[in-house]
Order: C-alpha cells, then structure tokens, then sequence
C-alpha cells in the first residue's frame, strides 16, 4: 500500500503545482500593453510637434492626397494590395500618428499595426477632414 502513495505522491513533487509566488520574476509573456488611441487634431498637432520621432502617416488614395496633406506625412495608400508590407517598413519602437479623410481607415490601420507589434499608435479622429476645417495647417494651395 505504501508503493500506490508513494508514486502519486513523487509525481506532485516532481511536477509541481503549478502555483507561483509573488516574489517570481514575471514571464516574457507578461509585456507592456501597446498604446493606440484616437485623439482629436489639437492634441494630434501637438504630438506631432512633441513625441519624439514620430512617424506621420497619411493613408488615403492618391487622390485624395492631391487636394492636401499634413505637413511631413509619409504617404501609404490603405487600400493597396501591399498595404501590411508597406506598415511593415516602419519602426515599430517609435509613435505612429495616422490619419485618413475622417478617421475610419485610420482606426483600421491602427488596429492593423496593435496586432503587427506596434508599441504606440494614434488616430486622428475626423481624420483630414477634421484637422482641415479646424484650421490647422496643410500643404494645400502650396
């Protein structure tokens, strides 16, 4: 009778519980959440002015661009076939601030690049639309 208790019983110790104490180093699963955000185009100009290295991202149709942009903005159509690849090519430790004509593919390319590892993403919410007819200053009539 000794041996049946004796097998269970060296199977937990070998094992383990599974349980963990406060004073563990947390795993590498553990990680820092991404920061992705709509902001609105006064907060989005002053990012844009402060966030040290950040990228500026305009991804509306080239037509759309003609009319305007946002001084500095890199250009990278949302609906290209080779869109992923193109965020791709952007540095993923630094700010990513997007927009769009009014915000919703935006949203979406920001959600795009959360799942891609993007550690800080912002949307311009009311994208171009928004930052134009609030005055601020584009590249339009240049």
């Amino acid at each position: 009778m000794n041996k049946i208790l004796f097998i269970p019983l060296l199977f937990i110790l070998a094992c383990g519980n599974g349980s963990t104490t406060q004073d563990e180093t947390p795993t590498t699963q553990q990680t820092t959440a991404a920061i992705t955000k709509d902001v609105d185009a006064p907060t989005f100009q002053t990012m844009i002015a402060e966030k040290e290295g950040a990228q500026l991202l305009d991804v509306r149709t080239p037509e759309e661009v003609s009319a305007g942009m946002i001084e500095g903005a890199q250009h990278m159509d949302f609906y290209e076939d080779n869109f992923k690849d193109q965020l791709a090519t952007l540095d993923k430790s630094k700010p990513v601030l997007v927009y769009c004509a009014a915000g919703g593919r935006s949203g979406k390319a920001m959600d795009m690049m959360q799942k891609m590892g993007f550690n800080e993403v912002y949307n311009l919410a009311g994208g171009y639309r928004g930052w134009s007819g609030a005055g601020l200053p584009t590249t339009a009539g240049k």
